[in-house]
């Protein structure tokens, strides 16, 4: 950005440079500053939805490490759970708002050489947009995904979990009383003896 508003500076010398470009429309200082500033509105733009997303995802984190601790009333966790899936989701979309941002800034570039750039260049950026949003094998590996088993909610921990492998175990830190994992730790090395 700071590029860009020192180009506002050298408009002149800028103009009189891009008229050299043969593809390239002569224009005036004052057609040269609008685009500049389009240029500057949308990197700006970018810009405070990427801080944003950046915020939400650092909210997300909290909000994960102040994840209710077993055994909590389900209804509270999944509540919480919820709102963590929220803040993820509105994190990704301001993150995606940042990225289309700089996608249609590359097509603003297109407008210092020539309109006719500028209109077929703001044409594929939305073409490509609707294709990876619509129509890629990545959201087709997504759906297929979901066709094929539909999502599962995990089991709660107690007499009503399925049953579980038996070659593994599981740890537990922030549900289990401080006195208790001493002797845990010690029952592990115990079996862990046996076995080595």
């Amino acid at each position: 950005m700071a590029g860009l508003i020192a180009v506002l500076g050298a408009a002149e010398q800028a103009v009189e440079t891009l008229a050299e470009v043969p593809i390239a429309v002569p224009t005036t200082e004052a057609v040269w500053h609008v685009k500049v500033l389009l240029l500057v509105t949308i990197f700006v733009y970018a810009f405070f939805k990427f801080a944003w997303a950046f915020r939400l995802t650092n909210n997300c984190s909290i909000l994960i490490g102040a994840a209710p601790t077993a055994p909590a009333d389900p209804a509270r966790a999944e509540a919480h759970a919820e709102r963590v899936a929220t803040i993820i989701g509105l994190a990704a979309f301001h993150l995606n708002r940042g990225f289309r941002g700089y996608f249609f800034a590359l097509a603003a570039l297109a407008w210092f050489l020539h309109p006719a750039i500028f209109t077929v260049v703001s044409t594929w950026v939305v073409l490509v947009l609707y294709r990876r949003d619509f129509r890629s094998r990545a959201l087709r590996a997504v759906r297929a995904a979901e066709e094929a088993a539909p999502p599962e909610r995990p089991a709660r921990s107690g007499s009503h979990a399925p049953e579980r492998p038996r070659n593994t175990f599981r740890l537990g830190f922030s549900s289990i009383p401080v006195e208790k994992l001493a002797p845990g730790i010690e029952k592990l090395a115990q079996i862990i003896d046996r076995m080595g």
